[in-house]
């Protein structure tokens, strides 16, 4: 049960979750929900990737993605949806969606 409306998160990921959040990994699953379906922070599931030998890069094609994404995220946005329902349905945070949505209109302007 959280305390104070707190999750604690675990500590320590075992060998066999690490191989599974990798197989999720290459499957697509980003960083942000393997974060919250292992109970970890998104900078732990990144380093274990990492020292599992996956290549955590942005390529170009991830790059083309996440433009359409945000020009999505903006059109959500102006149909009232909230930062939390959006990252939901992207798999990010809301403040990752902010982010976005922000240069998309940025580079927009």
């Amino acid at each position: 049960m959280p305390r104070n409306g707190v999750v604690q998160q675990r500590s320590r990921l075992t060998p066999v979750e690490v191989a599974a959040m990798a197989q999720d990994y290459r499957a697509g699953v980003g960083s942000y929900r393997l974060a919250r379906k292992y109970g970890v922070s998104e900078s732990t599931v990144l380093a274990r990737l990492r020292a599992s030998g996956i290549d955590t890069s942005i390529t170009e094609t991830e790059l083309r993605q996440r433009a359409e994404d945000a020009a999505a995220m903006v059109r959500l946005r102006e149909a009232r949806w909230t930062y939390k329902a959006i990252g939901e349905r992207f798999g990010i945070t809301r403040q990752g969606v902010a982010k976005r949505i922000s240069a998309q209109e940025s580079s927009s302007s």
